[in-house]
């Protein structure tokens, strides 16, 4: 089942996807140590600004991670909720992983600690992909490996890396076990406790879009329902730009923008409207749409307006 668009369930995702440390398992992981000793007890990226440095001090950086971590698995306790939602997960063949900045290895280990907690048959740690998160390229791996749309998956999280995460590669996130009003504008919805979530899950509840969040606001639910409904057509000489007609349309909650399927975008359109990528030059202007909106207005259709007509 898809999103009931513009609006969407967390169980009618295609995939759950998960952080581990704070949301699925608590191991009370302190770094401190690390920040001191190699980068004068800055709050950097670890992992990033740990691979800057000369070989020797970063492997005996990754050393001292994979030893934390490893004491930390082996005192763990699970997070209430974990076990229900995985279950839960599971029982309606819903796909689910675990992605985590932390070594596959110490979640392994932590799971093997909590006795009966069952792991996704994904858990892409550090060490598992070239890339770690908020890279959102690590995403695209799980999801190529799933086999389903990044726009109707979910990711649990209970850090900004998480929530940045989602929002660069178009999956809806969610915030749990965490309460910082200033991470609201990442955020498609948060919950006090995975617990919560979990009972959300169960209910069916609904949430707004978080492209479409602040215009829900202005105009009400059920206005933006029905703005959703419209197939817009994208007029051969919009004004004052392609561009701006297209972003103003999709910020005022059009579901369907419909082009003649003859509209190229041509060297000449790219120059007057340069947020479309090099790479789109020469496509099927509908295309070239769709390529643009996809992240940032994933639930937006671009048709070609043949198609809408035939349909008609």
């Amino acid at each position: 089942m898809s999103f009931a668009k513009p609006f969407w369930r967390p169980a009618d995702a295609q995939a759950v996807l998960f952080d581990w440390d704070g949301v699925i398992a608590q191991t009370r992981l302190d770094f401190t140590s690390i920040r001191e000793k190699y980068f004068g007890g800055k709050r950097v990226m670890l992992l990033e600004e740990g691979a800057k440095l000369p070989p020797p001090l970063r492997d005996e950086l990754m050393r001292e991670l994979d030893e934390i971590e490893t004491q930390g698995a082996s005192s763990c306790t699970s997070i209430a909720g974990a076990r229900e939602i995985l279950g839960e997960l599971r029982e309606r063949r819903i796909a689910t992983a675990v992605i985590s900045r932390n070594s596959a290895e110490s979640i392994r280990l932590a799971a093997s600690r909590m006795g009966d907690l069952r792991l996704p048959e994904i858990v892409l740690g550090r060490n598992d992909c070239p890339y770690v998160k908020p890279d959102p390229r690590v995403f695209h791996e799980v999801v190529s490996r799933l086999g389903v749309s990044p726009s109707e998956c979910v990711y649990v999280g209970d850090y900004l890396y998480d929530l940045m995460a989602a929002r660069r590669c178009g999956f809806r996130g969610v915030l749990v076990e965490r309460t910082e009003p200033a991470w609201d504008v990442w955020h498609d919805a948060a919950f006090p406790t995975l617990q919560d979530f979990y009972s959300a899950f169960i209910s069916g509840r609904t949430f707004v879009a978080w492209e479409y969040r602040e215009l829900a606001g202005r105009i009400g639910e059920e206005a933006l329902r029905r703005r959703f409904a419209r197939c817009l057509k994208v007029p051969e000489h919009p004004v004052p730009s392609l561009a701006c007609w297209l972003h103003e349309a999709a910020a005022q909650g059009a579901g369907t923008l419909a082009v003649s399927r003859e509209r190229l975008l041509d060297p000449e359109l790219w120059k007057a409207n340069p947020v479309f990528t090099p790479e789109s030059m020469g496509l099927a202007l509908h295309e070239a749409v769709a390529r643009h909106f996809r992240l940032r207005y994933p639930f937006l259709s671009v048709r070609p307006l043949d198609e809408l007509s035939d349909s008609a």
